[in-house]
């Protein structure tokens, strides 16, 4: 099939296919395949639905890289489920929109490692101005996770450069 299923599949995930797992492998290989026309529908099942599902959802908006999507992705960061909000910080990163600046800074405290670590890595991916609050955060956050995490994405993007 290839690429060209890729619209069947778009529409199959709109519908449901009625098992979590079927879902979430759709949602994979719309993000893989970078099937941007499939944006709304993963949209909508980032909001809506099993956990696991909403992590792909989040996975293939970041792989779409499409800043269409910043909107719901920053909705997404105040998920109940951790591994949803650790996705869309991910996703985020991906988006390098300093726009999500606002919505991923306060994630530094979320009490989730692995959501303060994207967040962090996300604000180092929106260069300068995501570096400047990182470098404020490391400077002068409350909390000393926040500080230490700022601290970690700085230094790692200082290495990287």
């Amino acid at each position: 099939w290839g690429r060209a299923a890729l619209p069947v599949l778009a529409e199959r995930l709109e519908r449901g296919a009625g098992d979590p797992a079927m879902d979430r492998a759709l949602a994979e290989t719309l993000g893989l395949g970078g099937h941007r026309p499939a944006r709304a529908t993963l949209e909508r099942r980032l909001a809506d639905g099993d956990a696991e599902v909403r992590v792909a959802c989040a996975r293939a908006l970041g792989r779409l890289a499409d800043p269409g999507a910043l909107p719901a992705l920053a909705r997404a960061l105040s998920d109940e489920a951790w591994p949803v909000r650790a996705m869309s910080a991910w996703a985020l990163g991906r988006l390098a929109d300093p726009a999500a600046l606002p919505a991923l800074a306060p994630r530094l405290t979320d009490p989730a490692w692995w959501v303060r670590h994207h967040a962090a890595w996300a604000l180092a991916a929106l260069g300068e101005q995501g570096c400047v609050e990182l470098r404020r955060i490391a400077g002068g956050s409350p909390d000393p996770y926040a500080r230490d995490m700022a601290r970690a994405a700085l230094e790692h993007r200082a290495g990287a450069a």
